[in-house]
């Protein structure tokens, strides 16, 4: 995008920078999200301070361990904040200022990758005591809402800028300047952008002479594609940084094969896709790089930029004659993988077993012995909705990884892209190795992309994965999505269910559905006195075209039984006594689950039940899968007459579970009654 440059900006920050003396800012980012109300964004600002230099907020001065940085802002941490126009008619104008409070929560914490026993010179706002090892970098963070409806409807393109006097001293290849950075918006989109998130820091100690990977670890809130470029260093919004001779934008620090290139490991590369950095430091330096971030969307078909965040790293080199940074190693089916990108269509599963290995040199001096090493992800379903079943685990026992190893650390990776997650951009993820030497702990970080391709299938959605019994038809439905059948009016799709091998050179078609829906459910009717234990597939296929079928879906079938009878030993009795409800037949392996007014009963899972009430009686009974149930038995229990009077109509049951209506004219030999002995008095 076309910027102008002004010359009346660098003397305003010439003359901040006199003002403040402040040279102790190592990095400086901003970014910013949706909220629910429309051109309002929740704004951040990251600056990352030197350790050795001055207090970047006032609160901080307050002796440990009570620092605080309460109260402070952007403003009164020396930062200048703007808004501007970038779109033609609108290019340059200043539409304010905006000022964000500092983030008590998230504010002075060292970044610096030290081993466990080290600590820097950071104090993290005077709550810890200092260390000794050095360099050290506190980031803070400042957030707030800045509201953009007040610019005009037609400036589409905002920039949101923010700049502070100055950069460390310690720059080598720079000329001590201003730190500028910008965060572009299209406010004018239908559906609100984000900016990107970033995972690794921005502050970087690498081994000199030593081949060095780097990726921001970057990640979009809304799926959108990234792209990554170097980009040019600005001093304020117009104004770029001065090189130190020979030094360039394009030759920013001492490299191998500088300044020119040529095959890796030589020059300095950056992979547009991916976001890996790759280069070999020669020599020690201190020297910035900006790295742009993209953010591109379809919209109508065409690929729109729709926001630019840049991220200000600094790279720091030093000699490491003992140590090297570990490496990371991909395996596909247990083989090796010499690249980072992998393709595989919709409703395939991808599985990546993935490694971070110390590196050893027995002959270098002194000796450069292998590390343990720890590996790690940055989550990209986090993020990226249809990465969210993406998953990450351990191929060890963590709590028998003192005792038993491995000593480099190894994770699988696994995700099964689902329906529709087909696009040209591949879909990224991070990986970060690191070691744990002492004190600074070498680090390596590497992109890992996945091309989703179009799935020329129909895919049977795995929940509705179902166990048969072998002994009935079995009716149900199977669920379907497909988005890549070229449909007609007279599409039918059809379910073909394999042999017990497998096989569907012999298919039986078990349902058929007339359709040009996409997504839905057909019905289907399994036939009886199938094996079990075999290997019985379902597919679908369409009728629009037979060369697409579905993935096959393994079904399985289970020995059946009879429909279960409940026996009882009474249908109906007087109240005090019970009747033993039994299933019929019993065979082994079953197991029964009882209902009472369709309540399960619980601790009930017997083949025998005692009843005592009047309640409509049910059972399930159940083998590996396959169920089924009783039909529903209600008992009857009628009230004890009372001793001494029988009123009207009063029924009982007798010894051979005869139901008899007592009156008050009635006779009876108590010995007959099952229900009480009593006296009939009239």
């Amino acid at each position: 995008m076309k910027r102008y440059f002004y010359s009346l900006a660098s003397i305003l920050l010439s003359f901040l920078c006199f003002q403040s003396k402040a040279n102790h800012i190592r990095g400086l980012e901003i970014s910013y999200q949706c909220t629910d109300t429309a051109q309002v964004y929740k704004v951040t600002i990251k600056v990352y301070r030197d350790c050795s230099e001055a207090q970047l907020c006032s609160g901080c001065s307050i002796p440990s361990p009570n620092g605080t940085v309460a109260g402070c802002n952007t403003n009164n941490a020396l930062l200048t904040t703007s808004i501007r126009g970038l779109t033609t008619g609108f290019l340059g104008i200043n539409y304010g200022s905006f000022v964000l409070n500092a983030v008590g929560t998230a504010n002075g914490y060292d970044i610096v990758n030290t081993c466990d026993s080290i600590k820097t010179i950071c104090t993290n706002c005077n709550t810890r005591t200092a260390g000794t090892f050095s360099p050290g970098f506190e980031v803070y963070t400042f957030e707030g809402n800045v509201n953009l409806s007040s610019i005009p409807t037609a400036c589409c393109s905002v920039e949101l800028g923010a700049y502070f006097c100055c950069r460390g001293s310690a720059l080598t290849h720079v000329e001590s300047s201003s730190l500028y950075t910008y965060a572009q918006i299209n406010r004018c989109q239908s559906t609100c952008n984000s900016a990107p998130t970033f995972t690794n820091n921005p502050n970087v100690l690498v081994c000199a002479g030593v081949d060095y990977v780097y990726n921001l670890g970057a990640s979009d809130p809304d799926g959108d594609s990234l792209s990554y470029s170097f980009s040019s260093i600005y001093n304020s919004f117009a104004t770029l940084v001065t090189y130190n001779p020979p030094y360039s934008p394009s030759y920013p620090f001492p490299y191998f094969g500088a300044p020119g290139g040529g095959p890796p490991p030589a020059g300095l590369r950056i992979d547009p896709i991916t976001g890996d950095i790759l280069f070999r430091p020669m020599g020690i330096f201190v020297a910035p790089l900006v790295i742009e971030v993209t953010q591109w969307r379809k919209i109508g078909g065409v690929s729109t930029i729709i926001g630019v965040t840049r991220r200000d790293v600094e790279f720091q080199t030093r000699l490491c004659t003992s140590n090297r940074i570990p490496l990371i190693k991909i395996y596909k089916n247990n083989v090796l993988q010499l690249g980072q990108q992998y393709s595989i269509a919709e409703g395939q599963q991808l599985c990546l077993d993935i490694t971070t290995e110390d590196q050893q040199d027995l002959t270098a001096v002194p000796s450069i012995i292998a590390d343990t090493t720890d590996l790690k992800w940055n989550n990209p379903g986090i993020t990226i909705p249809v990465m969210a079943n993406a998953t990450f685990t351990r191929n060890y026992i963590l709590a028998n990884r003192r005792m038993n190893g491995p000593k480099a650390d190894s994770f699988r990776f696994c995700w099964t892209p689902p329906i529709n997650a087909a696009r040209n951009e591949p879909y990224l993820f991070t990986v970060t190795g690191s070691d744990r030497f002492c004190p600074l702990k070498a680090t390596t970080t590497r992109g890992i992309k996945i091309k989703v391709d179009i799935a020329k299938t129909i895919l049977i959605d795995s929940s509705n994965k179902q166990t048969f019994c072998n002994n009935r038809i079995n009716t149900t439905n199977v669920y379907y999505k497909s988005s890549r059948i070229l449909l007609v009016n007279s599409n039918v799709f059809m379910v073909q269910l394999s042999d017990s091998a497998g096989s569907f050179n012999s298919a039986t078609t078990i349902g058929t559905k007339a359709s040009m829906d996409s997504i839905g459910f057909i019905p289907i009717s399994i036939p009886a006195n199938l094996f079990g234990n075999s290997n019985y597939k379902i597919r679908i296929i369409a009728s629009s075209d037979t060369t697409i079928k579905g993935f096959p879906f393994d079904i399985k079938f289970v020995a059946g039984f009879s429909t279960p009878v409940i026996t009882n030993s009474r249908d109906s009795f007087c109240q005090g006594l019970v009747s033993i409800l039994k299933v019929s037949p019993n065979t082994a392996g079953l197991s029964f689950k009882w209902l009472k007014n369709n309540i399960v009963i619980v601790n009930e899972t017997k083949d025998s039940l005692i009843a005592d009430s009047s309640f409509t009686y049910r059972v399930i009974v159940s083998n590996a899968g396959c169920s089924d149930t009783s039909n529903a038995k209600y008992l009857t229990v009628y009230p004890k007459p009372i001793a001494g009077f029988i009123a009207p109509n009063t029924f009982c049951v007798n010894n051979s579970n005869q139901t008899i209506n007592l009156t008050n004219t009635s006779t009876i030999n108590s010995g007959s009654m099952n229900c009480v002995k009593f006296q009939i008095i009239f």
